[in-house]
């Protein structure tokens, strides 16, 4: 059992590590004029070190639940759903306690994890969503990040209200979507 868990564990930890490169480079391409290169470095170092926390807390957290973590300008957004309220604490707790973390936004819902047609749609509604925030004359798009789970819409970034709103209305009328959440900082 000892040596299943120990595969399991290397398993996760090799995916953990392309996901991370394959995001890097993804938000590396997207470096902003407002958005400097050590925060990107600074906001997935964040992201690495609450999986790493939830992971050396309780590895079940990660792997019974859906759970998503990303982090802008030091903010966390937490997203996904989990089986109990005490699991939901738990990780909004070791979130909150890591290292650097300014807030910690709780999106995470209560319930089993989504199917894979549903996370197949949602990938998709985010595609879409970017896709009409491009199309925003005065805003850069780059500035804003998009994640879908379950269908409601999670916008976070550093914008102006205007801009927040101008988003949020974009994402609204995507078809498919059924709540926009906005997590911004305003400027």
């Amino acid at each position: 059992m000892q040596e299943i868990t120990m595969r399991l564990t290397n398993t996760l930890k090799s995916w953990l590590a392309i996901g991370i490169i394959v995001s890097s480079l993804a938000t590396l391409q997207g470096c902003s004029s407002d958005g400097s290169f050590s925060q990107l470095i600074d906001d997935e170092t964040i992201t690495l070190d609450i999986t790493a926390g939830l992971n050396d807390s309780d590895k079940q957290l990660l792997l019974n639940n859906n759970l998503h973590i990303l982090t802008n300008g030091r903010k966390v957004l937490l997203s996904g759903q989990v089986r109990t309220a005490d699991e939901r604490t738990k990780i909004v707790n070791i979130a909150a306690k890591t290292a650097s973390v300014e807030q910690v936004y709780n999106q995470i819902r209560l319930g089993p994890p989504i199917t894979f047609e549903r996370a197949s749609k949602d990938s998709w509604l985010t595609t879409k969503v970017k896709t009409s925030i491009i199309n925003l004359k005065g805003i850069e798009p780059l500035k804003v990040k998009v994640i879908t789970e379950n269908a409601e819409v999670f916008l976070i970034g550093k914008v102006t209200q205007d801009e927040g709103d101008r988003l949020a209305e974009a994402a609204r009328y995507v078809v498919g979507v059924d709540k926009v959440i906005k997590v911004f900082e305003y400027r």
